[in-house]
This record gives structure tokens, C-alpha cells and sequence, in this order.
């Protein structure tokens, strides 16, 4: 028979361990890459286009300042001359300009939560201090000087730092806004191409006094108790039947029952006209004019006539000051 394996002899273990290997030097991390000019340049225009988005989405949304700013003013003890500032990353900036645009919010303090927690209420005096060898300094100086200081409105800083991690590129925006039912809905928008276009950047147009054109709140609805009277052009806003009508070439001769509609219109848009006038004051805004005629139509169980007119997006046309036009409000 086979004779069984041999044991391999028992030895006596040591009494202390070996010694551990010794750790390996930390890793120093990857020089950054040197950018080009042109790769520069490059990322510094990105930054001001993400810069730039951020504070119109900002603006889009009047009710930023009273419920997002002004909380903050109280809890910090902050005077109105603070600047909000956001320093951070270029991505983090594009991110949060998305995030604030698109977010299914229901208030506006849910829908900038995110941005909030990344700023800060910086005093002015502080903010010329540390923005010494910033990019876009001496036009964030100009707006220091000149932004005023009240409650409704805030001068909002976004402090863009570059992949190079030392510079640092500056836009600033004064942010207004009110606080109103109406305020909630938005984003209100510059208006294009006659009604059919909106967007968050106001046009680029050569101006040649000081008055701009605003933003514009969203299109209000209209009631199915309306729907009977509702021309046809409340759609896709072309006035087809006003085309057609052989009254573009003739003036219409009323027979009785037709005289006693036209009186009854007549004696309705009266009553808000006069409705209209009574809210007129300095300060208030032809949007809450616009609110006022809209609703008041609407109650009556009419169609606001110029509501997407050849896509005209409000209830009435209003104009400002010495202002000669058929306005938005």
C-alpha cells in the first residue's frame, strides 16, 4: 500500500508582526492644461452667455425679490444697498440657470430654493474689496454706483469662476419686481414678431432714447361662458371673417334689432373704459389695467376683442407717459 505524505515541519511563529510596506506617496493631481487664446476666449464668451441666461430667468419672475430676496434681508439684518451674490463654477451656473427656468414649481420661492442656497447678501463696500482682478469689474463698478437701493428691487452679482480655477468672470443685473397674484404667473417675457414669438432676452435693437420695452406677463384665459361669443381669430389669431367681410368696402346699414346690439356693446365697453380709467394712477402697471379690462369683459360673458388679434397676446392697448402706440401691457 502507499505510504502516506510527509508533514512539512511545524516552526514556532514570531512573537512580533512584520513590518507593514510603507505607504506610497500621494498622488499630486494633474497639472491643468494651458488653454489656447482662442480657448479662452471661447469660455469666457460661454460664461457670459450662462451668466447672462441666469439673471433674464431672474428678471422673468417679478415675485424673486419679495419672496426669495426679501426673507433674506430680514434674517441677515441686511440693509437694501446689499448685493446678492453667487460665486461659483461656470457648469454650476448653466445648471442652475436650467433648473430655475424649467422647474415645475408651485410658488416662486420653491422654484429658486436651489439658487438661494448658494448665495449670499455681500455689502457693497465688501464686494469692491474682492472683486479686485475680476473680468467685467469696471462694469460691475458702474452698476455698484448707480443700482438704487429700495425694497423691490435687488442688484444680483453671478461671479463665474473659469477652469483655470484663479479667474474669475462678473455679470450683474438689477432685479426689480412687485409682489401681486399676478406676479406668481410666469415667466413674464419680451414679446417678437408681432405677437408670435416670446423670449427670456430683451431685443438688441439700436435705441435711441431711454425708454425699453418690458416684459410681458401670460396670456390670460377665457371662460367657456364666452365661448358663443368668441371671434374666430382666438386661435391661430388670423381675423378671417373680418377679411371676407364686405363691410371693409361699405359701411353696414343696422336694422333695429341690430342697432339695439350695437347699443348694448357700446354701453359694455363704456363701463370698462370707465372701469379701466378709475385704476389709472402713477405706479400702477398696464398689466393690472390689462387684469381689470380682461375680467371685466369676461364677467360680462364677452370676448375681450383685442385678445390674439393677429396674435396680439393681451385684453387691451395700453401705452406709458407720452407714449403714442398700441402697447402691451
Amino acid at each position: 500500500s502507499a505510504s502516506p505524505l510527509p508533514h512539512a515541519p511545524l516552526t514556532s511563529m514570531p512573537d512580533t508582526p512584520a513590518a507593514a510596506p510603507a505607504a506610497a506617496p500621494p498622488l499630486e493631481p494633474p497639472p491643468k492644461p494651458t488653454l489656447s487664446r482662442a480657448e479662452v476666449r471661447k469660455e469666457i464668451q460661454h460664461a457670459e452667455g450662462q451668466g447672462r441666461q441666469l439673471l433674464h430667468v431672474l428678471q422673468s419672475w417679478p415675485r424673486f425679490v419679495t419672496t426669495c430676496v426679501a426673507p433674506l434681508r430680514s434674517a441677515k439684518g441686511s440693509d437694501m444697498s446689499a448685493v446678492l451674490l453667487l460665486r461659483c463654477p461656470v457648469k454650476v451656473v448653466t445648471t442652475l440657470g436650467m433648473v430655475c427656468h424649467n422647474a415645475k414649481a408651485s410658488s416662486t420661492a420653491d422654484r429658486f430654493k436651489a439658487l438661494m442656497s448658494r448665495t449670499e447678501l455681500v455689502p457693497r463696500d465688501v464686494l469692491r474689496n474682492q472683486m479686485e482682478g475680476w473680468a467685467g469689474a469696471d462694469e460691475l463698478q458702474d452698476e455698484l454706483a448707480t443700482a438704487p437701493e429700495d425694497p423691490a428691487s435687488v442688484l444680483v452679482v453671478v461671479a463665474m469662476e473659469l477652469s483655470d480655477g484663479a479667474s474669475v468672470h462678473a455679470q450683474a443685473a438689477l432685479v426689480r419686481g412687485f409682489d401681486s397674484e399676478e406676479a406668481e404667473r410666469g415667466p413674464w417675457q419680451f414679446v417678437y414678431n408681432d405677437g408670435r414669438d416670446f423670449s427670456l432676452s430683451p431685443p438688441n435693437w439700436s435705441w435711441t432714447g431711454a425708454l425699453r420695452p418690458g416684459r410681458v406677463s401670460l396670456r390670460r384665459t377665457v371662460p367657456e361662458t364666452c365661448l358663443p361669443n368668441t371671434p374666430d381669430y382666438a386661435k391661430d389669431g388670423v381675423p378671417r371673417f373680418e377679411a371676407s367681410s364686405p363691410h371693409q368696402k361699405s359701411a353696414p346699414v343696422l336694422n333695429e334689432r341690430e342697432a339695439a346690439k350695437a347699443r348694448a356693446v357700446a354701453l359694455l365697453g363704456r363701463q370698462i373704459l370707465d372701469a379701466a380709467h378709475a385704476a389709472v394712477r402713477p405706479g400702477v402697471t398696464t398689466d393690472e389695467i390689462d387684469r381689470i379690462v380682461h375680467d371685466a369683459t369676461v364677467e360680462a360673458g364677452a370676448y375681450p376683442a383685442p385678445l390674439n388679434y393677429r396674435n396680439f397676446p393681451k385684453s387691451v392697448c395700453t401705452s406709458v407717459n407720452e407714449v403714442v402706440c398700441h402697447g402691451i401691457p
